[in-house]
């Protein structure tokens, strides 16, 4: 079976923060943190996204290189969770801890592999959107 030595270096990174004091970021620059860490958002259905991306936008800007398009804004307080997706819609979710935690692999060039986060929680929207009036 074939095999790949993985890379921890920038999982260390991630790990030690909390206790650094100089209070820098070791958080790559495309990711998001919240106070859970990097979650995964489970959504019932699909998003219609836009089909071209606007290279002048902020959020291009910000994540060169990375196809990142904005849909709505995450909310995340005790457990319970409220996306809203543009201007219309609104989900209620909750967020649950994973029980077995996923890595974030990056894959590079040949068999170089880093290990880049954690996911211990994601948050899952189960109902149909609501109207936002």
């Amino acid at each position: 079976m074939p095999s790949v030595d993985i890379n921890y270096d920038k999982l260390k990174e991630l790990l030690s923060k909390d206790s650094s004091t100089d209070g820098g970021s070791a958080t790559p620059a495309n990711t998001i943190e919240t106070p859970l860490g990097t979650i995964m958002v489970e959504i019932q259905g699909s998003l219609e996204l836009p089909t071209s991306i606007d290279e002048d936008s902020e959020l291009s800007k910000k994540f060169d290189g990375v196809d990142a398009v904005k849909f709505g804004s995450l909310n995340i307080e005790d457990k319970k969770a409220v996306l809203y997706v543009g201007k219309k819609q609104r989900l209620l979710g909750k967020v649950v801890k994973l029980s077995t935690p996923l890595g974030i692999l990056k894959f590079n060039e040949g068999k170089n592999v880093e290990m880049l986060d954690i996911i211990e929680y994601k948050v899952i929207f189960s109902d149909r959107p609501l109207p936002i009036m």
